[in-house]
C-alpha cells in the first residue's frame, strides 16, 4: 500500500510515471503477469473519480475519467488521419457499458454476451437504430486499449478506430478485481 501511495504522489509532485504496456497477444499466451494487476491497482488507487458499485454478487468499479480519456485518444487518432471527431451517444454508451459489465462480472472477453447476445442485439435493446456499427474490445488502461488496437495483426481494429463511416461513439469501462483481466473496455461506434 505504501508503494501505491508513493506512486500516486509522483504525478502530484510534477514527476512522470509510465506503466509498461502489455500486449493482448502476450497476455493471452501466458498467465496474467503480476505487473498488470499491480498496474491496474495503482491506477485504480490513484484515481479519485472511480465509482464502486455492486450488481448481484459482482463488485466492480467504473471510471468516468478513463472513459473520457479513451474517447479523447480515439478522437485524436482520428484527427491525425483527417477524420472528424466522434460525438458521444447515450444509447451506444448504454450498450457498451452493459457489455463491459457483463464481461467483468462473468469473467470473459468476447463480442457475444453471457446471455448469447451480439452487438446488434445490445444496440437494439438500448434503442439504437442506425444500421452501421462497430464494436471494439480491450483490457487495461486507456492507452493500453489504443495500443492493442493499433498493434492488431490484421489491422481490422485500428481501421475501426479511424473508420470514416462512423460519427458516434459509446464507451464502457468496468474494472473487477475478481476477473481475469481486471479492466474491460467496450467501444461501440455507429453511423448511417
Amino acid at each position: 500500500m505504501l508503494l501505491i501511495q508513493l506512486l500516486c504522489l509522483k504525478p502530484k509532485l510534477g514527476l512522470t510515471w509510465r506503466f509498461p504496456s502489455i500486449s493482448l497477444h502476450r497476455l493471452m499466451m501466458a498467465p496474467i503477469p503480476a505487473i498488470l494487476n499491480c498496474e491496474m491497482q495503482m491506477a485504480r488507487s490513484c484515481d479519485e473519480s472511480a465509482i464502486d458499485a455492486n450488481t448481484g454478487n459482482c463488485t466492480y468499479t467504473e471510471n468516468p475519467d478513463y472513459v473520457k480519456t479513451l474517447i479523447d485518444l480515439i478522437n485524436q487518432a482520428r484527427a491525425d488521419v483527417g477524420r472528424a471527431a466522434l460525438t458521444v451517444n447515450s444509447q451506444l454508451t448504454t450498450a457498451a457499458r452493459a457489455h463491459s459489465l457483463d464481461m467483468a462480472c462473468n469473467n470473459f472477453m468476447k463480442h457475444s454476451g453471457s446471455d448469447g447476445s451480439w452487438t446488434g442485439d445490445r444496440l437494439t435493446k438500448a434503442g439504437y437504430s442506425n444500421p452501421y456499427y462497430l464494436e471494439l474490445l480491450a483490457i487495461g488502461l486507456p492507452q493500453d486499449a489504443m495500443n492493442q488496437w493499433r498493434t492488431d495483426r490484421d489491422k481490422n481494429q485500428w481501421d475501426s478506430v479511424v473508420n470514416s463511416r462512423v460519427t458516434e461513439i459509446g464507451v464502457g469501462y468496468v474494472f473487477s478485481k475478481f476477473s481475469a483481466y481486471g479492466g474491460y473496455w467496450t467501444v461501440v461506434m455507429g453511423g448511417l
